[in-house]
């Protein structure tokens, strides 16, 4: 499992409330989260096969904060592996 660098930024205990993010998809469950400028946004893939999904607005250009794959590629379109929890900072 990487890493997560995040475990105390305000963001996560002190973001706003949680907004359903990418519903115009089936799968994954995301939301996000926002805190003075800065956004959090998170992506469960809760099934076995993979899925592709565009990130919204400028997600592309953040940070991991957590994920449960080593090798995770950032970019404006990702696939989300089997089972994968993504969690991705921008500030």
């Amino acid at each position: 499992m990487a890493v997560w660098p995040g475990q105390n930024l305000p963001i996560i205990a002190q973001g706003d409330d949680y907004h359903a993010a990418l519903c115009d998809h089936a799968q994954p469950y995301a939301f996000e989260r926002r805190l003075a400028g800065q956004k959090l946004l998170v992506l469960n893939n809760f099934f076995a096969t993979e899925i592709r999904v565009t990130l919204p607005g400028t997600y592309s250009q953040g940070q991991v904060l957590l994920s449960n794959y080593e090798d995770v590629l950032i970019q404006k379109t990702i696939t989300l592996r089997p089972y994968q929890t993504l969690a991705i900072w921008q500030y």
